[in-house]
């Protein structure tokens, strides 16, 4: 270890090489936004299947690295990072929660692993703002949801049903019924204001379902998006 030196570095613009990311970090000597002394590409140790390149600093924040120099003869060697524009999802964790997610203003894709909800969430989203979300929920006797722009697709294993909606029309399927909610058309007539559930001539009518859908609601977890 002798002639090794540890420094904490602000990561800049990185870039991979034939298959190999290498960070470019500097050591802060000043209070101007240059005021950087360059240690040149890094290479980067990180854990087994994660590979990942730091977003350039900008007003909302930076991503800083630990720094070896005189590894091996190697001028810098980068065993660790943070960004610090990841306060809203840092924030959010309890204990034994893991959260895998990308970097920069947006940290716009996130894989959460929430130990006491027993919850595995994917959540992104879109370009105007709107959270995506897949979930598998252990918490009650398994559960799995798709939440995208207002529509929900549902599993849930306690109740035997499975429920769709796109926010104005739905089905759901509990033990042998299926409810239908909206609009239905069989064999392409047009929709009967009056009566909505409308047959073709094959096939004999049935009276409409009576019983509102209800699709259950949409996931309990904490997803920390910037900006929802």
């Amino acid at each position: 270890m002798k002639g090794i030196i540890a420094d904490i570095v602000e990561l800049g613009a990185s870039v991979a090489k034939k298959g190999v990311a290498l960070w470019q970090g500097g050591i802060r000597i000043g209070p101007e936004p240059d005021d950087l002394e360059p240690l040149g590409d890094g290479d980067v140790y990180q854990g087994l299947g994660v590979s990942s390149l730091p977003y350039p600093a900008d007003s909302t924040g930076k991503a800083e690295a630990v720094a070896l120099r005189g590894v091996n003869g190697r001028p810098c060697t980068y065993v660790g990072a943070r960004d610090t524009r990841s306060a809203a999802i840092v924030g959010n964790l309890k204990p034994g929660d893991t959260v895998l997610h990308s970097t920069g203003p947006s940290q716009a894709a996130q894989v959460q692993c929430k130990e006491d909800k027993r919850q595995a969430l994917l959540a992104s989203k879109d370009r105007d703002g709107k959270t995506i979300v897949a979930l598998l929920d252990g918490s009650g006797g398994g559960k799995f949801q798709i939440v995208l722009a207002g529509m929900i697709l549902q599993l849930d294993a306690s109740e035997g049903s499975f429920s769709v909606t796109n926010g104005k029309a739905s089905i759901i399927m509990s033990g042998s019924a299926i409810i239908l909610d909206g609009d239905v058309v069989l064999g392409g007539k047009i929709p009967d204001p009056v009566n909505k559930l409308v047959m073709s001539p094959a096939v004999s009518p049935v009276p409409a379902p009576t019983t509102p859908a209800v699709i259950g609601a949409a996931p309990s977890v904490s997803i920390a998006l910037p900006g929802s």
